[in-house]
């Protein structure tokens, strides 16, 4: 019996046809049939194409079905394996690797009667005039925080880049880096939610824990495309405090080399920081650095770039310190090492409790 599978635009099959010996004793087999996803995203429409011989052999049957199933090309994690080693290696705190935490904890544990040394700020006042002796407070470091990755697939998100020798969109970027961050989260077990904007809300999934909330956030973006409008900031600070009740963690990922787009993000950051910690990361463009960095300038022309990377830095640089008094860090991501980054600066809320 020969059998072959045609697959829907943006999936190849490894092989397109197969000599296949089904047991003739049995209501159901298994095939396994390799393919390959060119993209992202749900496809259906596969058929299923069989051809079998007749009994004396004098003609061949076809028979074409179309399957009641689809397929899903999740993004691949695994280009960045470095930043995976980095996500299971550190096992909260406990293993063989050990993180110091700065700060006495913010998260209330018990009572205790007052020992010589204690700081005064930590007196309960009311415990102590109704027990009639000092008493003190303990605190704890925060074991679970909310963490919340806030994606830009406006137009800007379609700018393309390269990863990995591939041209890829800075959403396929972000998506990839989203996913592994909320990982270390789970790792950390801290709960982690994920939000989608352009001039809407896209996808909103509250904060919680576990693998089937990951699984969740991870099909709730794996057919994500940019789209072509401009990220509305007032729709999404007016959605994000009207929906974020408790103090969380917010990693945006954004585009704001547009000035009127980096105007509107300043005045609304500083109502989400006044709740929230804000940090916002953009992917550095190629070029984008200080004028006396790298390699020596050779020619004319590389001099006319090197000014304009400079200028676009300038801004950047500019917007961070506009947002350093509201309580808002910003950084600019390197493209290769823009998951470790990104992980680094979860890592170092975590171990300075800045939540």
């Amino acid at each position: 019996m020969l059998f072959g599978l045609a697959l829907p635009d943006g999936v190849e099959a490894v092989e397109l046809e197969r000599e296949v010996l089904l047991p003739a004793d049995v209501a159901q087999s298994n095939i396994d049939w390799p393919c390959l996803a060119r993209r992202r995203g749900v496809f259906m429409g596969v058929l299923a194409c069989l051809e079998v011989a007749s009994s004396l052999g004098f003609w061949r049957l076809r028979v074409r079905r179309e399957l009641g199933c689809e397929l899903r090309s999740y993004p691949n994690l695994f280009t960045e394996r470095k930043t995976l080693a980095a996500i299971f290696l550190p096992r909260s705190q406990f293993g063989s690797r050990l993180r110091s935490t700065v700060g006495r904890g913010r998260e209330f544990e018990k009572l205790r009667d007052y020992m010589s040394g204690d700081p005064y700020d930590e007196i309960h006042w009311k415990a102590t005039a109704k027990r009639n002796r000092p008493v003190t407070k303990l605190f704890q470091s925060e074991r679970t925080q909310e963490i919340y990755v806030v994606i830009d697939a406006s137009r800007l998100s379609a700018r393309a880049v390269t990863h990995e020798g591939k041209s890829v969109t800075t959403l396929e970027r972000y998506l990839t880096t989203s996913l592994l961050l909320l990982l270390a989260a789970s790792r950390q077990a801290d709960r982690f939610g994920l939000v989608v904007f352009d001039d809407r809300i896209r996808v909103f999934l509250r904060a919680a824990q576990g693998p089937r909330h990951y699984a969740a956030c991870r099909d709730a973006v794996h057919a994500l495309r940019p789209s072509e409008l401009s990220p509305d900031m007032a729709e999404l600070t007016r959605h994000l405090r009207g929906s974020l009740r408790q103090r969380a963690l917010l990693f945006f990922l954004t585009d704001l080399t547009d000035p009127v787009l980096a105007e509107d993000f300043v005045q609304q950051a500083g109502l989400l920081s006044r709740q929230h910690l804000v940090m916002v990361n953009q992917l550095r463009p190629p070029g984008v650095a200080p004028l006396f960095t790298g390699a020596e300038v050779t020619e004319d022309s590389e001099l006319y770039g090197r000014l304009a990377g400079h200028a676009r830095w300038a801004e950047s640089r500019g917007l961070a310190q506009r947002l350093r008094p509201l309580g808002v860090t910003a950084t600019l991501l390197e493209n290769e090492t823009m998951a470790e980054q990104l992980l680094a600066q979860y890592l170092r809320v975590k171990e300075r409790q800045a939540l």
